[in-house]
Protein backbone atom coordinates (compact mmCIF):
# COMPACT_ATOMS: atom_id res chain seq x y z
CA UNK A 1 0.00 0.00 0.00
CA UNK A 2 0.95 3.62 -0.25
CA UNK A 3 0.00 4.59 3.31
CA UNK A 4 3.56 4.92 4.67
CA UNK A 5 4.94 6.99 1.74
CA UNK A 6 1.84 9.22 1.74
CA UNK A 7 2.15 9.74 5.48
CA UNK A 8 5.87 10.57 5.22
CA UNK A 9 5.18 12.99 2.37
CA UNK A 10 2.39 14.76 4.27
CA UNK A 11 4.59 14.92 7.35
CA UNK A 12 7.45 16.43 5.32
CA UNK A 13 5.10 19.03 3.79
CA UNK A 14 3.49 19.79 7.21
CA UNK A 15 0.06 18.94 5.83
CA UNK A 16 -1.10 16.45 8.46
CA UNK A 17 -4.42 17.41 10.09
CA UNK A 18 -5.44 19.56 7.11
CA UNK A 19 -7.99 19.12 4.35
CA UNK A 20 -5.13 18.90 1.86
CA UNK A 21 -3.77 15.80 3.63
CA UNK A 22 -7.13 14.09 3.30
CA UNK A 23 -7.87 15.15 -0.28
CA UNK A 24 -4.58 15.23 -2.24
CA UNK A 25 -3.49 11.57 -2.00
CA UNK A 26 -6.93 10.39 -3.06
CA UNK A 27 -7.30 12.53 -6.19
CA UNK A 28 -5.49 10.13 -8.52
CA UNK A 29 -6.62 6.53 -8.83
CA UNK A 30 -4.23 4.36 -10.88
CA UNK A 31 -7.06 2.37 -12.48
CA UNK A 32 -8.64 5.58 -13.75
CA UNK A 33 -5.37 6.54 -15.46
CA UNK A 34 -5.61 3.35 -17.52
CA UNK A 35 -9.28 4.03 -18.30
CA UNK A 36 -8.45 7.55 -19.52
CA UNK A 37 -5.52 6.27 -21.59
CA UNK A 38 -7.75 3.74 -23.33
CA UNK A 39 -10.33 6.47 -23.95
CA UNK A 40 -7.82 8.90 -25.46
CA UNK A 41 -6.36 6.08 -27.60
CA UNK A 42 -9.85 5.34 -28.96
CA UNK A 43 -10.43 8.89 -30.21
CA UNK A 44 -10.01 9.21 -34.01
CA UNK A 45 -6.57 10.36 -35.12
CA UNK A 46 -8.18 12.14 -38.06
CA UNK A 47 -9.51 14.83 -35.70
CA UNK A 48 -6.00 15.58 -34.48
CA UNK A 49 -4.66 15.61 -38.03
CA UNK A 50 -7.41 17.98 -39.19
CA UNK A 51 -6.67 20.34 -36.31
CA UNK A 52 -2.95 20.18 -37.07
CA UNK A 53 -3.63 21.04 -40.74
CA UNK A 54 -5.68 24.02 -39.52
CA UNK A 55 -2.60 25.23 -37.65
CA UNK A 56 -3.37 24.13 -34.07
CA UNK A 57 -0.54 23.17 -31.74
CA UNK A 58 -0.49 20.35 -29.20
CA UNK A 59 -2.13 22.36 -26.42
CA UNK A 60 -4.79 23.79 -28.73
CA UNK A 61 -5.62 20.32 -30.07
CA UNK A 62 -5.97 18.96 -26.55
CA UNK A 63 -7.98 21.94 -25.25
CA UNK A 64 -10.29 22.46 -28.25
CA UNK A 65 -10.65 19.00 -29.77
CA UNK A 66 -9.85 16.18 -27.35
CA UNK A 67 -11.07 17.64 -24.07
CA UNK A 68 -14.62 18.48 -25.26
CA UNK A 69 -14.93 14.92 -26.62
CA UNK A 70 -13.75 13.55 -23.28
CA UNK A 71 -16.13 15.37 -20.93
CA UNK A 72 -18.39 12.34 -20.34
CA UNK A 73 -15.42 10.09 -19.59
CA UNK A 74 -13.84 12.71 -17.32
CA UNK A 75 -17.14 13.08 -15.47
CA UNK A 76 -17.40 9.32 -14.97
CA UNK A 77 -13.81 9.13 -13.71
CA UNK A 78 -14.42 12.06 -11.35
CA UNK A 79 -17.52 10.35 -9.93
CA UNK A 80 -15.67 7.06 -9.40
CA UNK A 81 -12.72 8.78 -7.73
CA UNK A 82 -15.07 10.83 -5.51
CA UNK A 83 -17.04 7.76 -4.40
CA UNK A 84 -13.82 5.87 -3.72
CA UNK A 85 -12.47 8.74 -1.63
CA UNK A 86 -15.83 9.21 0.10
CA UNK A 87 -15.92 5.57 1.24
CA UNK A 88 -12.25 5.42 2.17
CA UNK A 89 -11.64 4.81 5.84
CA UNK A 90 -7.95 4.07 6.28
CA UNK A 91 -6.29 7.19 4.84
CA UNK A 92 -8.51 9.80 6.57
CA UNK A 93 -8.14 7.81 9.80
CA UNK A 94 -4.34 7.86 9.54
CA UNK A 95 -3.94 11.45 8.34
CA UNK A 96 -6.28 13.26 10.75
CA UNK A 97 -6.72 13.45 14.48
CA UNK A 98 -8.83 16.63 14.50
CA UNK A 99 -12.56 15.78 14.86
CA UNK A 100 -13.49 18.68 12.56
CA UNK A 101 -11.61 17.05 9.66
CA UNK A 102 -12.96 13.53 10.07
CA UNK A 103 -14.94 12.01 7.23
CA UNK A 104 -18.21 10.15 7.82
CA UNK A 105 -16.72 6.64 8.05
CA UNK A 106 -14.06 7.83 10.50
CA UNK A 107 -16.58 9.87 12.51
CA UNK A 108 -19.02 6.99 12.84
CA UNK A 109 -16.23 4.67 13.96
CA UNK A 110 -14.96 7.20 16.51
CA UNK A 111 -18.48 7.51 17.94
CA UNK A 112 -18.61 3.71 18.29
CA UNK A 113 -15.20 3.66 19.96
CA UNK A 114 -15.94 6.56 22.31
CA UNK A 115 -19.21 5.17 23.66
CA UNK A 116 -18.59 1.45 23.20
CA UNK A 117 -20.99 -0.57 21.10
CA UNK A 118 -24.24 1.26 21.77
CA UNK A 119 -26.70 0.43 19.08
CA UNK A 120 -28.93 3.50 19.50
CA UNK A 121 -26.04 5.90 18.90
CA UNK A 122 -24.76 3.75 16.05
CA UNK A 123 -28.15 3.81 14.33
CA UNK A 124 -28.49 7.56 14.95
CA UNK A 125 -25.14 8.18 13.30
CA UNK A 126 -26.19 5.99 10.38
CA UNK A 127 -29.37 8.08 10.06
CA UNK A 128 -27.18 11.17 10.03
CA UNK A 129 -24.98 9.69 7.29
CA UNK A 130 -27.89 8.36 5.18
CA UNK A 131 -29.07 11.73 3.77
CA UNK A 132 -25.52 12.54 2.71
CA UNK A 133 -25.23 9.17 0.96
CA UNK A 134 -28.66 9.59 -0.64
CA UNK A 135 -27.84 13.10 -1.83
CA UNK A 136 -24.49 12.11 -3.32
CA UNK A 137 -25.96 9.08 -5.09
CA UNK A 138 -28.95 11.01 -6.45
CA UNK A 139 -26.69 13.77 -7.78
CA UNK A 140 -24.31 11.32 -9.43
CA UNK A 141 -27.02 9.14 -10.97
CA UNK A 142 -29.42 11.75 -12.33
CA UNK A 143 -26.95 14.47 -13.31
CA UNK A 144 -29.78 16.95 -13.78
CA UNK A 145 -30.48 18.32 -10.34
CA UNK A 146 -28.21 18.81 -7.37
CA UNK A 147 -30.92 19.45 -4.81
CA UNK A 148 -33.36 16.97 -3.34
CA UNK A 149 -37.02 17.15 -4.26
CA UNK A 150 -39.21 19.48 -2.14
CA UNK A 151 -41.20 16.54 -0.79
CA UNK A 152 -38.01 14.87 0.48
CA UNK A 153 -36.70 18.12 1.96
CA UNK A 154 -39.85 18.66 4.03
CA UNK A 155 -39.78 15.05 5.24
CA UNK A 156 -36.12 15.38 6.27
CA UNK A 157 -36.81 18.48 8.36
CA UNK A 158 -39.15 16.59 10.69
CA UNK A 159 -37.37 15.18 13.75
CA UNK A 160 -36.94 11.42 13.83
CA UNK A 161 -39.44 9.78 16.23
CA UNK A 162 -36.76 7.84 18.14
CA UNK A 163 -34.86 11.08 18.94
CA UNK A 164 -37.69 12.91 20.76
CA UNK A 165 -36.65 11.87 24.26
CA UNK A 166 -32.98 11.16 23.65
CA UNK A 167 -30.41 13.29 25.47
CA UNK A 168 -27.13 11.75 24.29
CA UNK A 169 -24.58 14.08 22.65
CA UNK A 170 -25.08 12.42 19.27
CA UNK A 171 -28.87 12.74 19.44
CA UNK A 172 -28.47 16.41 20.39
CA UNK A 173 -26.13 16.88 17.41
CA UNK A 174 -28.60 15.21 15.04
CA UNK A 175 -31.48 17.27 16.39
CA UNK A 176 -29.38 20.46 16.08
CA UNK A 177 -28.28 19.66 12.51
CA UNK A 178 -31.87 19.17 11.34
CA UNK A 179 -33.03 22.63 12.48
Amino acid sequence: MLIVPWFQQMLTLNLLDTYAAVILPQTVAPVMVFILKKHFDSLPKELEEAARIDGAGHIRIFWSVLLPLSRPMLSAVAIFVFIGAWNNFLWPFVSTSDPDLMTLPVGITSVKDAYGVQYAQSMASAVLAAPCRWWSSSCSSSGTSSSPSPRRASAASEPAPFLKGATTPLATTIRWSRT
